[in-house]
């Protein structure tokens, strides 16, 4: 007899996402708090995050749309993707 052992994906992988907030916030200029704002808002459905961890829009598109976000809150763009990559995935 074969045993399978089922759990929910976000069970196994612990995330802190305060640390990508603060990652963001350092090399956006931004205050933790705004980022944190954003961060809860697109999060939502169809949001840029929730769209970007559903597989529905690229990596490219996802640091562009995340980079406008910051401008309109008059921050600084990531545009180095390398530390973009670092900010996300500090979590």
């Amino acid at each position: 007899m074969i045993k399978a052992h089922v759990f929910k994906y976000s069970q196994v992988i612990l995330t802190k996402r305060e640390l990508a907030i603060i990652k963001f916030s350092e090399y956006s200029r931004l205050n933790i708090s705004d980022i944190a704002t954003m961060a809860k808002e697109e999060e939502k459905p169809n949001g840029i995050i929730d769209q970007y961890k559903t597989g529905k829009i690229t990596t490219a598109k996802f640091r562009k749309k995340m980079n406008e976000l910051i401008q309109e809150k008059n921050g600084n763009p990531i545009r180095d993707n390398e530390v973009f990559d670092k900010g996300w995935n500090a979590m």
